[in-house]
Order: structure tokens, then sequence, then C-alpha cells
């Protein structure tokens, strides 16, 4: 019986990790579109405006900027506590207030976003791809979290 049940949990399991040569051909061209999760923005001057964690009433994904000034990258990383979708989001530039992004998802999405400050504490984020809305950030204020 314990085998039965070993086999009931694995096979899910396997199947899932298994997918065809086309498939990893056309993830893996998708992703070389892009540059891996950093940057190249040799310390811009609006590198690190967008560091911070964002949330959004219109969406359950936040956004978490953060900005390494020492060694001169950024990487960012949206994730949701309701929405299951695991998401890779990879920065594509950083320039004039706008920081580009490439974001992809295990569900086979792909959206480019354009990241815009509004102000210090507020962020438009434009997206394109599969869907295409617009939504407003707000900056979580850490310092009065107490």
């Amino acid at each position: 019986m314990k085998k039965v049940v070993v086999l009931l949990f694995l096979l899910p399991l396997i199947s899932f990790a298994q997918r065809t040569e086309e498939e990893n051909n056309q993830k893996n061209q998708n992703l070389d579109e892009v540059k891996f999760g950093f940057a190249e923005s040799d310390n811009s001057p609006y590198s690190s405006i967008f560091e911070g964690l964002w949330y959004s009433d219109s969406t359950s994904f936040n956004t978490l900027i953060t900005h390494n000034e020492e060694h001169g990258f950024m990487e960012i990383k949206s994730f949701s506590f309701i929405d299951t979708a695991i998401v890779r989001e990879f920065i594509v530039s950083v320039e004039d207030k706008k920081l580009k992004t490439i974001s992809t998802s295990g569900n086979n999405w792909k959206i480019n976003i354009t990241y815009e400050m509004i102000n210090e504490t507020e962020m438009k984020a434009i997206l394109s791809g599969i869907i295409s809305t617009t939504i407003i950030y707000k900056k979580l204020n850490i310092d009065n979290l107490n």
C-alpha cells in the first residue's frame, strides 16, 4: 500500500517535469531575447528611485526592486500571495525614469512592461503582450511599519 501511495505522489511530479524538446527549445528561445535579471545600468542616476516594494489595488502581484549601487546592478521580482503563477521578470533597460522589463511565467505568457515613475511614491506600469493595461503601483513605506 505504501508503494502505491508513493507512486501516486511521484507520477504527477515526473510527468510535470518532462517537456518535449520542442517546448524546451521554445522556452530557451524566448529567454535568449532578454538579459537575465540584471540591468546594465552603469549606476544610472535613475536606478535607485525604483528601489523598494511596490503594491497595487489593481493586481495581486507585488513587485520588489533592488538596486546595488556598489556593484551597479538592479534586480526585479514580481510575486503574489494569491495567484500561484511563477513569474520571472528580466530587466531590459533603465533610462529617463523608465524601467523596461520582459515578464514570463510558467503558464507560457510573456508581457513587456514599462515602469515609469510618477513621483517618489507612485509608479505607473504599462503592460503589453498577452494583456494590455496600465497599473498604478504605490511604494510601501517601510519606515511606518512599526
